[in-house]
């Protein structure tokens, strides 16, 4: 029974991406805003830190790495379960954004906040993983998954102005139930793809970069 119904939330979330065009204009749209804040912080790091903005998304950055340190650091016990902390950090976000819909600001704060976040991480993690490449593979594998899974929910703002309230949040539930399941995928991704890719990325590229120094030295030295 429970498939059942479950089967019919996806079938009306796909339903509703597959034909309502304006839903899905939004939906890419609010794709694009996360990217562009992203890497708008990313340019602006320098200036963005010094402000408030600047701190909480430091605090933000440091509680994430708090997690990502205790998880190396309790055994192989905690380790398991950090796809389920991920899940459970996002999946309350997003469950967020859907009650607030009916604000039509907060689900642009939520696209806002997460798009900032990637691009401070992005620069204040640029030390720890010694180039842009790692940083990228760090966050690409998870995020093709969870940015389009955020932006679900999200865009179903826009449904406001066709469907009524009613309507909208039945609609927007059915969404939320299909970016939900796109997040078990993404948090289970993140612990473990994303990080084997990027440790991976990491390594080769720093022993390459290291190489060639050594390289370029003893050249220099000959």
């Amino acid at each position: 029974m429970m498939e059942v119904i479950g089967m019919g939330f996806l079938d009306d979330a796909v339903d509703e991406i597959a034909q309502d065009s304006l839903y899905r204009r939004a939906w890419y749209a609010f794709i694009v805003l996360f990217g562009v804040v992203a890497m708008l912080v990313a340019t602006f790091y320098n200036k963005i830190v010094s402000g408030y903005p600047g701190q909480y998304l430091l605090n933000e950055t440091q509680s994430i790495r708090s997690i990502a340190s205790f998880a190396n650091t309790s055994g192989p016990y905690f380790y398991a379960a950090l796809p389920g902390i991920i899940f459970a950090k996002n999946s309350l976000t997003d469950i967020i954004d859907y009650a607030l819909l009916i604000t039509i600001v907060f689900p642009f704060f939520v696209i806002v906040l997460n798009g900032g976040l990637v691009g401070f991480v992005s620069v204040y993690t640029l030390p720890l993983h010694g180039n842009a490449l790692a940083i990228f593979y760090f966050l690409a594998p998870h995020g093709v998954i969870e940015i389009p899974a955020f932006s679900l929910v999200a865009s179903s703002m826009v449904l406001f102005f066709k469907r009524g309230i009613g309507r909208t949040y039945a609609l927007a539930f059915s969404l939320l139930v299909l970016s939900v399941l796109l997040l078990v995928v993404a948090a289970i991704m993140e612990s473990s793809v994303t990080l084997v890719v990027g440790s991976l990325v990491q390594a080769l590229t720093n022993r390459t970069a290291l190489h060639m120094i050594v390289n370029g030295t003893s050249g220099a030295l000959t």
